[in-house]
């Protein structure tokens, strides 16, 4: 039951999530800098293997989650840590800021933009 609750609540809120998106952003697709903590994701993949994150993907039926830059294994500690910068692309008629809202909402989510 509570399960049927919630993915009623997840589908109202996609349908009122319908907005003007602005010229400077592109449907379909956002930015997420994940927490530290978060498992890396080297390649292209579907799922973060974060449950937060990935409830709010699968919700808007993300199609890819890509980092946005290579990085080595090593990280330089002078420089600012951007292994964990992904680009998400998702099919649901959905803005972008919407996304980025629900993905910033999330405990691992700590920079989210359309």
């Amino acid at each position: 039951m509570l399960r049927r609750i919630i993915f009623f609540l997840q589908i109202t809120s996609i349908m009122m999530a319908k907005e003007i998106v602005p010229e400077n952003i592109i449907p379909g697709e956002v930015i997420v800098k994940l927490a530290p903590e978060t498992p890396l994701i080297r390649e292209k993949t579907i799922a973060t293997r974060v449950s937060a994150v990935d409830a709010v993907l699968q919700s808007v039926s993300a199609r890819s989650v890509e980092p946005m830059f290579r990085t080595q294994r090593q990280r330089r500690r002078d420089l600012p840590d951007i292994s964990r910068i992904y680009r998400v692309i998702y099919d649901a008629d959905v803005s972008p800021s919407f996304v980025a809202r629900r993905l910033g909402n999330t405990s691992s989510g700590s920079l989210c933009r359309a």
